[in-house]
């Protein structure tokens, strides 16, 4: 039993129990990269490929997709319109380890060259992902998706709140005068 504990100590000392290794962050941002990768090449069956068979995808207006399937038919169908033109560019903001063979990324991104219903440009529009993936034989995949726009103007922080000293607030008489 001595001699387990050392080995023991170590374990629990090494990378992987906190977090994994570079080289699993190197693969986890390059699985990320591809999204950018796929979306510009506006190969949605690529696209789709770097999620889960039961990954979830919930786009910036609240659809909400609950397989590969679903992600990449709706995927399809805007490359066809809105996005065909349309250019993504991302950086993967933070690689957050949750267990072993479990990641949060998150990514900021920005999207150009899109269209709107009519057809007409739409601005740039800028954006926060976060995914979860997950370690599969070997290989990371997307299992959940959230995507949300960034709204200018929206983020202004509020002014802070002004105290007003009510009396249940004052101290006790004769606590802070000696």
């Amino acid at each position: 039993m001595r001699s387990i504990l050392p080995t023991l100590f170590l374990i629990a000392l090494s990378p992987f129990s906190a977090r994994a290794g570079t080289q699993d962050e190197a693969a986890v941002r390059a699985q990320v990269g591809k999204i950018t990768t796929t979306w510009n090449s506006h190969d949605m069956k690529a696209f789709a490929q770097l999620f889960s068979d039961d990954a979830q995808f919930v786009n910036v207006v609240g659809m909400w997709w609950k397989n590969r399937s679903e992600i990449e038919a709706a995927h399809a169908d805007r490359h066809r319109t809105n996005f065909k033109d349309s250019t993504l560019t991302g950086d993967v903001a933070l690689v957050k380890w949750l267990r072993p063979d479990v990641v949060l990324a998150e990514v900021s991104w920005q999207l150009t060259g899109s269209k709107g219903a009519r057809g007409e440009p739409m601005p740039t529009r800028k954006g926060l992902m976060m995914l979860v993936l997950t370690r599969d034989k070997g290989e990371w995949k997307i299992r959940a998706a959230q995507n949300t726009d960034v709204v200018e103007g929206a983020m202004v922080p509020s002014p802070p709140a002004k105290k007003k000293l009510a009396q249940e607030d004052e101290p006790a008489s004769g606590l802070m005068a000696r």
